[in-house]
């Protein structure tokens, strides 16, 4: 696995719940800061604190594409 940086382009899935409905999407979006344990990244035009274990490079396979082939 490789190393997050700045600039980096990533994605995430993202999850809603809607009463007894469960929505997953994937986002894309950009590191703008990063620490330790988390990363600022910014999606369509908003900023977002996500884990970085929660994230993926965006030339990498999804989260969903890795729960559907299995």
């Amino acid at each position: 696995m490789r190393a997050f940086q700045i600039d980096d382009r990533v994605k995430w899935t993202h999850v809603c719940q809607n009463g007894k409905s469960i929505r997953m999407t994937t986002r894309e979006g950009k590191i703008v800061a990063i620490s330790e344990l988390a990363a600022t990244v910014k999606f369509r035009g908003k900023t977002n604190v996500i884990r970085l274990d929660r994230l993926r490079h965006a030339d990498e396979r999804s989260e969903l594409t890795d729960m559907l082939s299995a």
